[in-house]
């Protein structure tokens, strides 16, 4: 068996698709309309905005809450707080020591000058 296409009318009309049943809203396969696919699509990019909003501001709240408790707690408005470290062994002392519990160095504290910059700053 062999097909040949008859070529003398190119713009033969074809034939007509007709549904085997009625289509309706409910039709199984039925594709839903491009409007409500843009707007489930936007929905979702709302929702996903959002949610990137609320994290960054707990984010940026949390780490803002990080800086103030370090600023407040080590040296900077408190310099009696600031760590300081032996410099002859490196060994870290405790508030208030003078003298490293390691090797017995005098420790260097903040001088006066040093002080009242961070004083000054402050303000």
């Amino acid at each position: 068996m062999m097909y040949t296409k008859n070529t003398s009318n190119p713009a033969y009309p074809a034939l007509a698709v007709e549904p085997a049943v009625d289509v309706d809203e409910i039709t199984p396969g039925k594709t839903p309309s491009p409007l409500s696919v843009v707007l489930w699509l936007l929905s979702f990019a709302v929702a996903v905005l959002l949610l990137v909003g609320v994290y960054f501001l707990w984010f940026h709240h949390k780490t803002r809450e990080g800086q103030a408790h370090l600023v407040d707690g080590v040296g900077i408005r408190n310099p009696e707080k600031q760590m300081i470290f032996c410099h002859e062994c490196g060994k870290r002392s405790s508030p208030g020591d003078i003298f490293c519990s390691n090797c017995g160095t005098e420790l260097r504290r903040p001088s006066t000058f040093q002080k009242s910059l961070q004083v000054k700053d402050e303000h």
